[in-house]
């Protein structure tokens, strides 16, 4: 399942390039795991869910959430729905939407079984073009 938005909510994902270079980390993060996933299985990276760290207590707070849920068996429909209501109930704006569509995205591809190639496609299609012309985008060039 693929989060789907109206185009009054995607305008409140907007975000600098300054602040979309500081979402490089978590993406890189979300094709490790899928990668991981994808030779070992979904208990490989349950071991490495404890030290992820995206610097904002309620980012990883999230971003356990999301893969709790994956690793708990709940099937993708219910937890489209988890993922989507903890986005869509909270007044995120910018930076911090963005960031949680990235990981609900990321967490969701990879309980499908999606190819970490395929993942990243869809992570970086959420990164503007004009983003990729900045010299911010520089520490995220290997994502392209």
């Amino acid at each position: 399942m693929v989060l789907a938005f109206d185009r009054e909510f995607l305008n409140r994902i907007r975000c600098t390039p300054v602040e979309i270079k500081e979402l490089c980390t978590s993406i890189r993060i979300l094709i490790s795991f899928a990668e991981k996933a994808k030779k070992g299985g979904l208990f490989v990276i349950e071991a490495e869910l404890e030290n992820v760290d995206l610097g904002n207590l309620h980012l990883n707070r999230f971003f356990k959430k999301c893969f709790e849920l994956v690793f708990d068996g709940i099937d993708a429909k219910n937890t489209y729905f988890i993922l989507r209501n903890r986005i869509l109930l909270n007044a995120y704006s910018g930076k911090e939407l963005l960031h949680r569509i990235l990981i609900a995205e990321g967490a969701l591809g990879i309980q499908a079984g999606n190819s970490p190639r395929l993942i990243r496609e869809k992570l970086i299609s959420y990164l503007p073009d004009s983003f990729w012309d900045s010299q911010e985008s520089i520490s995220c060039s290997e994502l392209l």
